[in-house]
């Protein structure tokens, strides 16, 4: 629900585009294979609290203003408060997105001081967890696990080279007829960035690039740019095909479009009963 919220905000003049999506996000097997498991409350919660920080820095993203701004920083909390992997994931693409936006804002003075606030705000409300770490144990309880991570995943070879390798491999979604999957969101992906918008593309390789938790955190991303695959690139190849005057060519494309949907659907549920 929270998803469909997000993706009619960004797009509320394309239900075709918010039906792609939240199918996506539904059924998308990183969407929830952490999150099922005994211990992904953390996950879960993670999840929950991304799609909140999505909407609103898309939100502050289309209208800049202070009221926004905090409410970006309340979104940042949230993800810290909730889950290590949320917390690294919604930092990054703070970052990521605040480049962008002062970029596009020409480095403007006031917009800078509005992503400043929202970088307190953020702070201020995640301060129960982090100044009470730092207060008991010191900063090595951030540091050292973060960097066991990255080493422990790099094995023999270099952690941006073994990054690199999975990207050009782009299996992002290894169960669940994985194949269809990685194809529409490549789709998508290839579709925004010849296009021109580029901070949707680097948070989702961002967040790809975070050792264990990359498996959940790229979903949503993942989603959005499968429902560009979907709407941008295949719906208008296939629509030459819509406009058969006979009504069993008709039926016969809309049964192999059912059959398609319900073959990935029970593909991703087939992870879970395995």
């Amino acid at each position: 629900v929270g998803v469909m919220v997000l993706l009619r905000r960004m797009f509320p003049h394309d239900p075709k585009f918010v039906l792609a999506g939240t199918f996506a996000y539904a059924f998308l097997p990183p969407a929830f294979s952490n999150q099922i498991e005994a211990a992904g409350l953390a996950e879960s919660l993670g999840s929950l609290a991304l799609v909140v920080f999505f909407y609103t820095l898309f939100q502050y993203r289309n209208i800049s203003c202070i009221k926004h701004s905090l409410w970006v920083g309340l979104g940042l909390g949230l993800c810290v408060l909730s889950s290590p992997g949320s917390a690294i994931g919604a930092a990054l693409v703070s970052i990521l997105f605040g480049l962008e936006i002062l970029l596009k804002h020409k480095f403007n003075s006031r917009i800078f001081l509005e992503l400043l606030l929202a970088a307190i705000t953020g702070l201020v409300i995640s301060a129960p967890f982090w100044a009470s770490v730092l207060i008991n144990h010191g900063r090595g309880f951030f540091i050292t696990p973060v960097i066991g991570q990255y080493n422990s995943q790099s094995g023999k070879q270099g952690y941006l080279l073994a990054t690199i390798l999975q990207l050009l491999n782009f299996q992002l979604v290894q169960d669940g007829s994985y194949f269809f999957w990685n194809l529409f969101i490549f789709l998508g992906f290839l579709w925004v960035v010849i296009h021109g918008e580029f901070s949707l593309p680097l948070a989702f390789l961002g967040l790809f690039s975070i050792p264990r938790e990359n498996v959940w955190l790229t979903a949503l991303p993942a989603s959005i740019l499968f429902a560009y695959g979907i709407t941008r690139v295949i719906l208008p190849l296939i629509q030459p095909l819509t406009q058969f005057r006979n009504l069993a060519n008709r039926i016969s494309l809309t049964t192999l479009l059912v059959f398609f949907c319900s073959w990935m659907t029970i593909g991703s549920f087939g992870l879970n009963l395995a």
